[in-house]
Parts: C-alpha cells; structure tokens; sequence
C-alpha cells in the first residue's frame, strides 16, 4: 500500500478506508508494507503497518496533478526490494485470501476496463513531445484497473521502468505537472492505467485478472463510481456486511 502526500490536508475519510484494508489482509496472513513520505505517515500512524518505508521523500511535488505517480514509484521501490509483490489501494476490501494459483501469476490485476474512462488518450499523444513505441498501436478495446497490482519483478520492472521514463521525459514535464490538463483522472488515470494498457497490448503479455463485483474482493472508490453495473440486490447485501464488520458507507 502507499500514500504521497503532497497537501496540507487529505480526506480524512481515507484513514478509516486504510484502517479495514489493513486489517482484512493482516487476517489473511499478509504482510502489509505502507509506502509514504513522513507526511503520509504522520496521518495514517494508527493504521497497523507490518514494514514503514519513506521512499517517497524525494518525490517532486511538481506532478502533484499526476497523483498516480507516487503509486508507480512505489511499484518501483517493490520492483527492487521482492521478487514478488502485490499492491493494493487504500480503498480495497480483500475479504478472503486470494488463490495461490493467481498470486503465482508474472502479473496479476483487479479488472478489465472498458475504453470509455479513457477518451482523453488522444489528449496525452498531442500534448506529449515525447511518446514510446507502444503509443504506435490504435488505441486498445480492453484497459485494466490497477487497485490491486502485482506479480513478478521480473515482469513488472520493465514496463514500470518504461512508465516512469515516460512520465519524466523533459518533453512530457508540462503535460504531467500542468494544472491546464487537470481534472480528476486524466493526468493520472493515462500515466498509469493508460500506459500499462497500452504496453500488454502492444507486446500481448498476458494479464490475470482476480474476481471482481463481489464480496470476496471490492474496491470501493471504483464500485462507488460504478455502481450502476452491480447487481442491486448483491449491492444491498454487500451494504449490510460492511455496516456489521467495519463501517458504514454510503453508496
């Protein structure tokens, strides 16, 4: 798990959020590493962390609006400590232990996403000086939700590596660190997700992704904005099991 902060004040909603993540996948016999600078820490210090690493000190507060980078530096840092790793966003449930056969896999994945989150794609290509070779292929029909990312080293390091290059290419500064690309997702949503949609894609890797829209796994920032698609009924029940065991939420 990680968290940059790079304000004065976070939503103070999220703590709690991290509090229930934590705990669920302490349960389950997982070790939980809190990547963060000393900022982040001081807010989420109640939290039971297993390993506390400040790797991200030395961020640049300059893509502030890239709000996903802290994240691709932390699959970085876990890139050169593990051989395996799994990260996971502060707002995902893990209910049960996932199947050893899918933690085996060179990489693994929340879910597919559609290509409707990514209309801005073609924003990122006229606006970046600087674009890789897998940006040469139409844009791909299936994307990939990254609350929950991992796998080998060995197979994430190269498109991590390849990630961050992209993002800090002196070309690309603008597009990533201006407020006039900013909206919610757009700089961050393309620097990650798009970007790892674009490299299986043009390499064909092959991608595990676990269950989802169930109450064995749920991300609830991603199923919030979703919630359209769950069945109403498995929403309900879902509802009523969070409001006995951790906390209410609002959908």
């Amino acid at each position: 798990m990680s968290y940059y902060k790079g304000s004065k004040y976070i939503n103070q909603k999220i703590i709690p959020l991290a509090k229930k993540t934590s705990y669920l996948l302490k349960t389950h016999g997982y070790q939980v590493h809190f990547m963060c600078n000393d900022e982040a820490y001081k807010e989420f210090k109640e939290v039971e962390w297993d390993y506390i690493d400040s790797c991200l000190n030395d961020l640049n507060p300059e893509y502030r609006c890239t709000w996903s980078l802290s994240k691709i530096e932390a699959y970085k840092r876990c890139c050169e400590y593990y051989d395996k790793f799994y990260h996971v966003d502060l707002d995902v449930f893990i209910f049960e232990p996932l199947e050893q056969k899918s933690l085996e896999k060179n990489i693994i994945i929340q879910s597919k996403e559609s290509l409707k989150r990514y209309s801005k794609m073609l924003r990122l290509q006229q606006n970046c000086g600087f674009l890789p070779q897998i940006f040469d292929i139409p844009i791909p029909d299936v994307f990939y939700n990254m609350g929950f990312f991992g796998g080998k080293s060995t197979s994430l390091k190269p498109i991590v590596d390849s990630c961050l290059e992209f993002i800090y290419h002196p070309n690309n500064k603008d597009f990533f660190t201006s407020k006039k690309y900013y909206d919610t997702l757009t700089q961050a949503l393309l620097a990650e997700q798009g970007f790892f949609g674009y490299y299986v894609n043009y390499y064909n890797i092959p991608v595990h992704c676990i269950r989802d829209y169930s109450k064995d796994y749920y991300h609830y920032g991603f199923h919030k904005s979703m919630s359209n698609r769950i069945n109403e009924n498995s929403l309900k029940e879902l509802k009523l099991y969070l409001e006995q065991t951790l906390v209410s939420f609002e959908f």
